[in-house]
């Protein structure tokens, strides 16, 4: 299990190596289906999972990019920024303010608009590659963990590197949690 969300109705989201596994318990019996490339999902390897809102979820792919999942409807849909993805691995993603932020294996760090349909790359130097989380905190900063940066925090659309005081050591960082 690469990724987990739960969806507005109860359902459990769980990207798996087989594609997108939703999980419920209805009438005491577990239940558990899956959406794979049979159903119109690009790739079967689903790496990252995040709320779009209305019961919407972009979804994160090892090979094929990224795609937008319809949780009512079960309905995958591609955007055209996605449909000849050349970039790897997306390891992260997070949606905010209509921008959705694709962090890659291999391949930088890039922001697609919602609203305008475009995929740019975002530059950040040496640390563009392998950031495995990402975070948005209250103040709008964002925040990457990369295994060989540690922790980095950015102002939010700017995307500039800020140091964090003290030189604080961090090891293998796979994942930030927010509490709000």
């Amino acid at each position: 299990v690469n990724a987990l969300i739960l969806t507005d109705n109860g359902d459990i989201l769980a990207g798996t190596d087989q594609g997108i596994n939703i999980c419920n318990i209805k009438n005491g019996k577990k239940n558990i289906s899956v959406i794979g490339p049979n159903l119109g999902l690009p790739d079967y390897i689903v790496t990252s999972i995040v709320d779009a809102g209305n019961n919407l979820y972009w979804i994160g792919l090892q090979d094929k990019g990224f795609c937008l999942y319809d949780h009512t409807n079960k309905n995958i849909i591609i955007p055209a920024a996605a449909s000849n993805w050349k970039y790897g691995q997306i390891n992260s993603l997070l949606y905010t303010q209509n921008i959705l932020w694709i962090c890659t294996q291999e391949n930088g760090f890039f922001k697609y608009s919602i609203q305008n349909k475009k995929l740019d790359s975002v530059p950040l130097g040496e640390a563009r590659n392998n950031i495995s989380s990402l975070l948005q905190d209250k103040q709008g900063n964002i925040w990457l963990s990369s295994p060989g940066y540690g922790l980095i925090r950015t102002p939010g659309e700017t995307l500039k590197l800020i140091a964090i005081p003290g030189n604080p050591v961090f090891e293998h960082v796979h994942a930030i949690l927010s509490v709000r």
